[in-house]
């Protein structure tokens, strides 16, 4: 399984569950490649496909960009993301 693809699982599972009611928040992955999986803004999560999920480097940077969909808080996030990795 690809790791869009399990990111895409994850978010069918917490809607599912009720963990999350529609849109709200995001849901991300770490790549092991170094970069960041994230569900884009304003999209139900129960509902989400490969084209909803956005992949950023840790500069913020948004990677194979077709539209210019964002995260609803996606420099906030790569900060502390970046953070994270430079004190583990």
């Amino acid at each position: 399984m690809s790791e869009i693809d399990k990111l895409i699982s994850v978010c069918h599972k917490v809607y599912q569950k009720g963990f999350v009611a529609a849109s709200d928040g995001n849901v991300s992955l770490i790549t092991s490649d170094n970069t960041v999986l994230i569900t884009r803004s304003g999209i139900c999560k129960g509902e989400i496909t490969e084209k909803d999920i956005l992949e950023f480097d840790f500069n913020g940077k948004h990677l194979k960009a077709k539209e210019k969909l964002q995260p609803s808080s996606s420099f906030i996030f790569m900060y502390i993301q970046k953070e994270k990795m430079l004190t583990q």
